[in-house]
């Protein structure tokens, strides 16, 4: 809240006067004390105020705190609230201004003819972490659990690749024959058979050399062909 125009000094001459106008610290609302004469011991004070320059007017009723300079003035408090106020904008000004009635009449505190006046506007709160620059238990709970899902991820993946790099051929080759059964392409130890074989008759006892020394092959004679005349004599 930054007031534009607050109480004035303290008038000992005065029947009713503002004392102090400030924000509350804790909630949306603003604090003031009157004092005012002690002209009666029945007396009502009343703070009459507005956010739309006037169009709509509210009172609150300010209630007794003490007596003050041996009894001759006493101070009441009062609080307007700002809930709904903020709750529809982020700025305002309130206009205000403070009734005594005593004895049958009315006295008005409006500083002057000006009214009292504060403007109020509304700051979005920041998470004290974020000021400080320290991240919140539920991020770090969030990253760390990001991390412990990847470290497990990588795991796993480094598992699967150990595992096939020391798969061997014959592993997969029983799990293919596990899997397929009669189909599989590979023979059980069973059904194969040691080869055999047939042993042939040699070339000697095929083929008779002395024979073929004393007798040479030679080549058959070429066949004589008489030639005939078949033209006319």
């Amino acid at each position: 809240m930054h007031k534009i125009t607050g109480p004035r000094e303290l008038d000992a001459a005065r029947d009713v006067t503002l004392e102090r106008l400030e924000l509350a610290p804790e909630v949306p609302a603003v604090n003031g004390v009157v004092r005012v004469r002690n002209l009666a011991f029945e007396k009502w004070v009343a703070v009459r105020f507005t956010m739309d320059w006037w169009q709509t007017t509210s009172e609150v009723t300010a209630r007794y705190v003490d007596s003050v300079e041996e009894g001759r003035f006493d101070r009441f408090a009062f609080s307007i609230k700002l809930h709904d106020v903020l709750a529809r904008a982020d700025e305002k000004t309130l206009f205000l201004a403070v009734r005594y009635t005593v004895e049958g009449r009315e006295i008005w505190d409006n500083c002057g003819g000006a009214n009292y006046q504060a403007k109020i506007t509304r700051e979005k709160a920041q998470p004290a972490e974020e000021k400080k620059g320290v991240v919140s238990p539920k991020k770090n709970a969030s990253a760390a659990s990001s991390g412990s899902e990847i470290e497990d991820l990588r795991s796993k993946l480094e598992q699967v690749v150990m595992g096939r790099a020391s798969e061997t051929v014959g592993s997969r080759l029983a799990h293919s024959r596990q899997r397929w059964g009669t189909l599989s392409p590979t023979p059980s130890p069973q059904e194969s058979k040691p080869p055999t074989f047939r042993t042939e008759p040699s070339l000697s006892s095929r083929y008779d050399f002395a024979e073929s020394l004393r007798n040479p092959w030679r080549a058959p004679a070429s066949p004589q062909h008489t030639r005939t005349s078949t033209y006319p004599a």
